[in-house]
């Protein structure tokens, strides 16, 4: 490597020198802002005459003695900018001197045959704009399609022959500043390119991770080999994804082809993430392994999946399955289930099956968001591997034992649990209206095939939230609870004049709601009455739907008692934990189970009221209250200092019946606390 303080026009003055743009570099992607700051350095240089340095310019000879051509390996961005630059000097002034000195000097070389040619080349996308600009003898716009007056090669020159225009530096002296335009002139000779690369990247607009991996795959090619891939393989990728995109699918195709989400970092564990994606990349494709075969296996099957994640994220669903995964990854933001869509799609799963896997992990992903959780890629990089263990023929089988595989905040919510949280939860307070349009436009969708769409909709409180016009109603009823019910799911509806509506009487609204474009709203007007009873039992009412709208199989919502529970207790013990059992069954429907491994707990929600843990010779059950907010508490313990298992801090001790119904007492006690 050869590094040395010079000025950029003395690189770009070099005779018959021919500069490209490697097919691994990003494309021309500088801003207006960073045209208009390269400017404004430029016009102060031309006013002061001092030297200004811009950074680093890295190339590496890819020519001959009789043939001089370089790759731009960091600078492409600076380099173009000041072309442009010159060209619109060129165009704007009236000096035929300068403009012949900008052309014969800066822009263009001269073949044998005196035909001229760019002297910098670039990248396919950039370079169908950029030449004409370059090689046109006068601009006209009307010349460029409207395409390429989109490009940023044209709106930065564009720009350029503005500030050209309005500056009052004279023309002669903002061209002399080019060459007080300081470098650092790096050229490469039998370095690694790459490695250089990587540490000139501080300079100038930082590449992102996704240009760092496209260099890492096709610097060390020959150029033929190059310009293949590129074309074939990596400029199909970018199109399939989007320019904006491309880092998180490089992320998502990394943990489903490795079917894990972590990666080992100087001796760490680590998420992928954009942030440490190339080196991930390094990892899992490393150096030792790269050859053309392999680098090309790679990237065809990158362009493979870019095909399936493009599918996915489709915005104008047309299909079925186009609106399944419409669902998931716009009105359920939730994108980690791309992973595992993408893997079904690479093992040729299609048509019914897919779509039926793909509603699948839609119950999934919203009852967990009924939860406060969120779908990971973690859990979907382990549900592929528990899909792959599945030695089941029927497929369906093999999808819900996936997705019911998760523990902790990644278990799929079952039934009872499901269906308590979702008619008692305070929906309007706890989720944003495009959840809450989300929900409700489920139902409308259920209900009739004429779905109005629900853009312009608003959540409606069909009792109002400022209850004062509706006082002398509810004491007339005697309805002292609906405050309690107010952001409930029965109390909310979809409509277009909510602001019209304000706190009118439910009468006034039904006259409203039977023009209503949405049929879950025109229902309403079958009610003569609207209080707290008739919330509470439209939110019943739409949460045993829920369980039609976000299934789960019967067969996975059985109990996840493991006999680890039973193997610890005697058979009295064991008789006396069935009878609590049923007991608690009976008495608080709205209860669920979730056993870990040496105990049992019992939520309500999210909150966990009491633990059983079974033993040899009794049950403890471990109150999640303090001592002293208990009717009886000489019956119970303090353990709030004490290790223990199970979550609680007042215990109490089961042998017999009698304290049993001690314990049914205490949980009573619990609840009415919670209420």
């Amino acid at each position: 490597m050869r590094a040395h303080d010079s000025f950029l026009s003395k690189l770009l003055q070099m005779n018959d020198a021919v500069f490209s743009i490697p097919v691994y570099q990003r494309n021309y992607d500088w801003g207006l802002e960073n045209c208009e700051q390269l400017f404004n350095d430029i016009d102060a240089i031309a006013n002061s005459g001092k030297e200004h340095f811009i950074g680093s310019i890295v190339y590496i000879s890819v020519g001959t003695a009789t043939d001089q051509s370089y790759n731009i390996i960091d600078g492409q961005q600076r380099i173009t900018s000041v072309m442009l630059f010159l060209r619109a000097l060129c165009d704007i002034t009236d000096n035929e001197k300068l403009k012949k000195l900008i052309r014969n000097k800066y822009l263009i070389n001269l073949d044998l045959d005196d035909t001229p040619k760019v002297k910098l080349k670039q990248v396919e996308s950039d370079s169908g704009v950029y030449e004409k600009l370059i090689m046109s003898t006068d601009f006209d716009e009307k010349f460029f399609s409207e395409n390429e007056k989109k490009s940023n090669v044209y709106k930065n020159y564009i720009l350029f022959r503005d500030l050209i225009s309005q500056t009052s530096t004279p023309h002669d002296r903002l061209y002399n500043s080019i060459s007080l335009l300081e470098i650092i002139d790096v050229c490469l000779t039998t370095e690694d390119p790459q490695g250089v690369f990587e540490s000139m990247n501080s300079t100038g607009k930082n590449l992102t991770n996704t240009d760092l991996l496209r260099n890492y795959l096709l610097m060390d090619l020959p150029h033929n080999i190059q310009e293949k891939f590129y074309k074939n393989y990596w400029r199909k990728i970018e199109e399939n994804i989007g320019h904006h995109d491309m880092e998180q699918f490089m992320s998502h195709y990394l943990i489903m082809k490795r079917k894990t989400d972590s990666i080992q970092v100087r001796k760490k564990r680590e998420k992928i993430n954009k942030n440490n994606l190339y080196n991930s990349y390094k990892q899992y494709y490393s150096q030792a392994m790269k050859n053309i075969d392999e680098t090309e296996k790679l990237l065809q099957d990158i362009t493979k999946y870019s095909v399936f994640y493009s599918r996915i994220t489709n915005s104008s669903p047309v299909t079925i399955l186009d609106k399944l995964f419409y669902e998931i990854v716009y009105e359920l933001n939730s994108d980690s289930p791309i992973i595992f869509l993408m893997y079904l799609m690479g093992e040729g799963i299609s048509g019914k099956d897919l779509e039926d896997a793909t509603k699948a992990i839609i119950s999934y992903v919203f009852r967990l968001r009924i939860f406060k959780s969120s779908a990971s890629n973690q859990f979907f990089s382990l549900a592929i591997q528990n899909y792959e263990k599945n030695e089941s023929d029927n497929f369906m089988e093999k999808i819900w034992t996936a997705l019911t595989s998760g523990q902790g905040s990644f278990r799929f919510p079952k039934d009872r649990e499901f269906k308590d949280t979702f008619e008692n939860k305070n929906m309007y307070l706890e989720f944003k209206p495009q959840m809450l349009r989300y929900i409700l436009y489920k139902y409308e969708r259920n209900l009739t095939k004429e779905v109005v769409e629900t853009d312009a909709a608003t959540i409606e409180h069909i009792m109002p939230q400022d209850t004062s016009k509706w006082k002398d109603y509810l004491d007339k009823k005697h309805d002292v609870e609906y405050g309690e019910q107010l952001h409930k799911i029965g109390n909310l509806t979809l409509t277009k004049y909510n602001s019209e509506m304000s706190n009118d009487s439910f009468d006034d609204k039904k006259k409203l709601y039977k023009d209503s474009g949405y049929a879950i709203t025109r229902a309403l007007t079958a009610e003569k009455d609207w209080t707290s009873y008739e919330i509470k039992l439209r939110s019943k009412n739409m949460a045993e739907k829920a369980l039609e709208l976000w299934p789960l199989p019967e067969e996975y919502n059985k109990s996840e008692l493991s006999n680890n529970h039973y193997d610890v207790m005697n058979d009295k013990t064991e008789e006396l934990f069935d009878e609590f059992m049923d007991i608690v069954k009976d008495y608080y429907p709205s209860l669920y189970v979730a056993p870990k491994k040496l105990y049992i707990n019992f939520k309500k929600n999210s909150f966990v009221v009491f633990s059983v843990v079974p033993l040899q010779d009794n049950l403890n059950i471990l109150l999640n209250t303090t001592i002293d907010n208990l009717e009886h508490p000489e019956f119970f313990e303090d353990v709030s200092e004490v290790g223990h298992w199970g979550v609680g801090k007042t215990r109490i001790k089961i042998h017999n019946e009698e304290e049993m119904w001690r314990a049914i007492e205490g949980i009573e006690s619990v609840l009415g606390k919670r209420e």
